[in-house]
């Protein structure tokens, strides 16, 4: 079993980028030769681009802040369902 269900990773964090903190774990996981948990980006605009490069880099989904219940509700479903 992984240590976490799934990460839950903010795109618009202040210092460091949501895309470089998800490389840098990734990386993490890659070096310890660990299973990466799917990575859900959280982000408050709809920026296609951006959303794109997510998909492309390996995150299971993205969400649009703010978050209600029934969206946190569905995304557990969908990763219960890739186990």
């Amino acid at each position: 079993a992984l240590p976490y269900d799934c990460i839950l990773m903010d795109l618009g964090l202040p210092k460091l980028d949501g895309i470089q903190t998800f490389l840098a774990i990734k990386k993490i996981f890659k070096v310890h030769s660990l299973t990466m948990p799917p990575v859900v980006a959280l982000t408050e605009y709809i920026n296609h681009p951006l959303i794109e490069q997510c998909f492309e880099l390996g995150m299971a989904s993205v969400l649009f802040k703010p978050l209600k219940e029934h969206h946190i509700s569905r995304l557990f479903s969908r990763l219960k369902q890739l186990e």
